[in-house]
């Protein structure tokens, strides 16, 4: 049977932001207490936490066609996309995760496993 499924949506907090960082942190902790209560009435609870993606809110940041990537810092050299988090939901209430639960997917090009926290 196929488990019901909530989704929390955490930003990849900025190098130096303490406070957001310990706030994201803690829906990463709640994920998994949840996940450990819910379980049992066939919930699944995973997060998604995206890097820095294009949309309306970044759009003044940067332009995408202008923006320059460093290997370095996003070794997918490009931005997210909203259908890349789409995607990812998607996939997380589908059969296919259905043995997968309290866990967050990282979504940033490889920002963190390349480089570490904070590099961006």
């Amino acid at each position: 049977m196929q488990p019901n499924t909530i989704i929390h949506i955490i930003n990849t907090p900025k190098a130096n932001n303490y406070l957001y960082a310990a706030s994201k942190a803690a829906i990463i902790q709640m994920t998994h207490h949840l996940t450990a209560d819910l379980v049992k009435d066939n919930i699944n609870i995973n997060a998604i936490a995206p890097g820095f993606f294009l949309n309306k809110l970044t759009k003044y940041i940067v332009n995408e066609q202008e923006a320059q990537f460093d290997k370095k810092m996003v070794p997918k050299e490009r931005l997210g996309q909203t259908e890349d988090i789409a995607d990812a939901a998607i996939y997380l209430s589908s059969q296919a995760s259905s043995w997968m639960t309290g866990h967050t997917l990282v979504l940033d090009g490889g920002v963190i496993a390349n480089s570490g926290y904070g590099e961006f």
